[in-house]
């Protein structure tokens, strides 16, 4: 008897972005699969909530 087993590892990246209060305290606004269209999305939202968009997906805050 033969027994062939596959496997198949499916890796998909996802980017949140939060409005975030303090360290602790934060608000979930939006999950998207691409880094650029979140980011892009964030900034037309940040003027109206009087905040700026931060970038920690590289572990180092940066503003975009």
């Amino acid at each position: 008897m033969r027994l062939k087993v596959a496997s198949t590892t499916i890796r998909k990246e996802v980017y949140d972005g939060y409005l975030r209060f303090s360290e602790t305290n934060k608000i979930h606004l939006l999950t998207m699969d691409d880094k650029s269209k979140l980011i892009n999305k964030l900034k037309a939202i940040a003027p109206q909530l009087n905040s700026r968009v931060i970038d920690y997906s590289d572990g180092e805050g940066k503003e975009v």
